[in-house]
């Protein structure tokens, strides 16, 4: 502990001789003064260092006889004051000083140093004051307290352990603390969560109820259509089954023109047919073609039939074997129409969307079609390439007395980089398979001119003058005549000017014009017109003609 102060400091140090200097010395008070100057001039030849008279012969005993032994002890006391101040002084602040340099980071230390320099200030200011004293002892001072401001910086030094204190208490129970964090956080998400929770329970608690009556009302439910299913398998198997199969085949026999003989259930023997002529004679000797439409009709029957005593259909697998063998058009067509139908049921097991199909149903669930009649392969698979998701086409070739299976599609290459497969008809007529080569010379790099004019020109040909019937004069006119405003263009010298497309297709549709089998010496394109440029005026062509649907169709942009 700093001492606060000394008696001394507050006492006149004045020597307690009696001897006739001294008593004059006290009387003007000037022992200070007197002090000052003895220490100042030691050596003074018997002089007064100030009046340079002579002093007197006894003048340093008088001197001493002014600073007795009682004087030089009060002032030795009041030095050693000024040390032991001075250390202790020095000691507590260099301890203060390190508490602030070494303290907890987490402590606010604004006030403590303010303390701290305020306590500097003060002890200062009082070893000013002991200075003072020493230099003259007969003065009176008086030391600022700093007993109050020492026990402030302890009160905030007691705060600071304590805050240290319970720190370190909470990191050496960190793992119990952690528990009882957790389990408030806990009690804490449960008072915020439980009106919620509690009302889960209960909606739960009146949707079980709920579900647990409707399981009870469904399982009465099932019950009770069991007992009709049951029902309905033994009047099924007391009724006579065969009479709307037996309708059905005899209004396709009629409305494919078979008239001469029908079909009606076998007498005595179930789900057994016969084939009868007007007059009730079972019916003999009938055509190849005849009967393979009979029998085509008898399986469709059984395809769509049921052969369980409840009457629900089962899941089916199903294969037909070039089924048109001997028949005539007609036959034919009601055949086309039947498979394909079968085929819309089957698809509606890979579709999304069922609103075009035929059928809801879906029991087909897989349909093999082989034949070697392209008119009914294209009557059964027109616009089936289309359908890639469900839709396959495969060649059966035989080499070397072994059959060869070959899935038959194209890769394309999407924006993204993609490679997707798509479906490929291996059976196609001329006009496809011009468009055909057309979208391969497309696909290359350095293809000639000459070879996609030439495809171009064929196409051209064949749908606008034998299947559109226009003449290659009427199409030049709607073209180039009614039509030479959209290839009306402002040259670089603000000229009105023709686009060079206006004589491409003009190149193109002369060849329309011309006689067959004539090479028309015209204005054509070269190798100095890319291919291109060439397939862009033939889109143009349709464009025009408002067939852009046919020639996106054809080019596969559906």
């Amino acid at each position: 502990m700093l001492a606060a102060t000394s008696p001394l400091l507050e006492k006149s140090i004045v020597s307690s001789s009696n001897s006739t200097f001294a008593e004059f010395v006290k009387r003007y008070q000037t022992n200070d003064w007197v002090r000052h100057g003895h220490e100042h001039f030691k050596s003074t030849d018997g002089q007064c260092p100030y009046c340079q008279q002579a002093l007197p012969d006894d003048f340093e005993e008088q001197i001493s006889s002014i600073f007795d032994d009682q004087y030089q002890s009060d002032l030795n006391a009041v030095k050693n004051f000024k040390t032991q101040y001075q250390h202790g002084l020095s000691t507590m602040i260099g301890i203060l000083d390190s508490n602030a340099l070494t303290s907890y980071s987490k402590l606010d230390l604004t006030e403590y140093k303010d303390k701290l320099e305020l306590l500097k200030s003060l002890a200062n200011d009082n070893l000013i004051k002991i200075n003072d004293k020493i230099k003259e002892p007969s003065s009176t001072v008086t030391l600022t307290d700093t007993d109050s401001i020492i026990d402030e910086i302890n009160g905030l030094i007691t705060s600071s352990n304590q805050q240290i204190k319970n720190n370190n208490e909470i990191v050496a129970g960190k793992t119990a603390k952690k528990k009882e964090c957790t389990i408030k956080i806990w009690e804490l998400i449960y008072a915020t969560l439980k009106p919620q929770v509690d009302a889960y329970h209960e909606n739960m608690a009146t949707f079980d109820a709920e579900i647990n009556s409707f399981n009870e009302e469904l399982t009465g439910i099932v019950a009770q259509g069991n007992k009709v299913k049951a029902k309905l398998a033994e009047l099924n198997k007391q009724s006579i089954n065969t009479t709307d199969a037996v309708d059905s085949m005899n209004a396709l026999l009629r409305d494919s023109g078979f008239q001469g003989f029908s079909i009606r259930p076998k007498e005595g023997v179930t789900n057994v047919y016969e084939v009868v002529r007007h007059n009730g004679q079972v019916a003999e000797n009938l055509s190849e073609g005849e009967r393979n439409f009979i029998s085509f009709l008898y399986f469709y029957q059984l395809v769509h039939g049921s052969q369980k005593d409840d009457g629900t259909r089962e899941d089916k697998i199903v294969v037909i074997d070039d089924p048109v063998s001997s028949m005539d058009s007609g036959a034919l067509f009601i055949v086309s129409a039947l498979v394909r139908g079968m085929v819309d049921i089957c698809r509606n097991n890979g579709s999304l969307n069922r609103q075009n199909s035929i059928s809801q149903d879906n029991y087909i669930k897989q349909i093999f079609i082989l034949t070697h009649n392209t008119y009914f392969h294209n009557e059964v698979t027109s616009n089936m390439t289309r359908y890639w998701d469900s839709v396959s086409f495969f060649l059966i070739s035989k080499v070397d007395n072994n059959s060869h299976v070959k899935l038959y599609y194209r890769e394309e290459t999407d924006l993204q980089g993609k490679s997707k497969a798509y479906n490929v008809d291996p059976v196609q007529n001329g006009y496809h398979a011009l468009w055909a080569e057309l979208r391969d010379l497309s696909k290359l790099q350095n293809v000639s001119s000459v070879s996609v004019t030439h495809v171009i020109h064929q196409i051209l040909d064949h749908y606008f003058i034998q299947m559109c019937c226009y003449d290659g004069n009427s199409i030049r006119d709607k073209i180039l005549v009614e039509n030479k405003h959209k290839f009306q263009i402002v040259d670089a010298d603000g000229n009105d000017a023709v686009d060079e497309r206006y004589y491409l297709i003009q190149s193109m549709l002369s060849y329309l014009a011309a006689t067959k089998n004539t090479i028309v010496d015209g204005h054509f394109i070269d190798e100095a017109m890319d291919a291109q440029t060439c397939l862009r005026a033939f889109k143009e062509i349709f464009e025009i003609m408002e067939q852009d649907q046919h020639y996106a169709m054809m080019m596969g942009n559906e």
